[in-house]
């Protein structure tokens, strides 16, 4: 398999942990994931109709992961039926997990391509006590998610006025960038 992924329910958290842990080599020959029965149908998993489809579904979220080297908000807006992403997503399989969890929020993913194999188990998410962001994470993650609203400069003015918050008198810089937000 070219991933397999154990985890103990669908939830965004392992989806956004599994695509943040799995490596990007290539050619894929096939993905194979390690999940409860919710995801089935699989094969409604495996090409959803809607946006709102393609973040509920883990086959989906890996390929696009896999494919563009990236999932975030943007990932659901737009196509999601690109052939690339399709073509491995269609290629996720699954299994049960086998014994104890150390979270519930605890997954592993095993990675095959060609002669390399690569498997990434995680306790936490991403962002979790047990696995905190660094600052140019949740920055990075803040402008995705801002720039849907806010032009570029005005993110990265709100960042500087969140990153100076102990020494600000009030927080009106941070109020007239959200007010001129679309």
């Amino acid at each position: 398999p070219l991933v397999r992924w154990r985890a103990r329910q669908e939830t965004r958290p392992a989806k956004r942990r599994l695509c943040v842990a799995v490596p990007r080599e290539r050619p894929y020959a096939r993905v194979a994931s390690v999940l409860p029965p919710r995801l089935e149908p699989l094969a409604q998993k495996r090409s959803p109709v809607t946006e709102y489809d393609a973040k509920f579904s883990l086959p989906w979220c890996i390929a696009a992961r896999l494919v563009h080297g990236r999932l975030d908000v943007r990932s659901f807006l737009g196509d999601i039926t690109d052939p690339a992403v399709l073509a491995v997503a269609g290629r996720v399989e699954y299994e049960p997990w086998q014994g104890v969890f150390s979270s519930v929020f605890a997954g592993a993913a095993r990675v095959e391509a060609g002669d390399t194999r690569r498997e990434v188990v995680n306790d936490a998410p991403r962002g979790a006590p047990g696995n905190p962001m660094s600052h140019e994470d949740v920055v990075a993650k803040f402008t995705t998610n801002a720039t849907l609203s806010l032009p570029e400069d005005a993110a990265a003015r709100l960042v500087a006025a969140v990153d100076g918050l102990d020494d600000a008198a009030d927080v009106t810089a941070i109020t007239a960038e959200l007010r001129a937000a679309k």
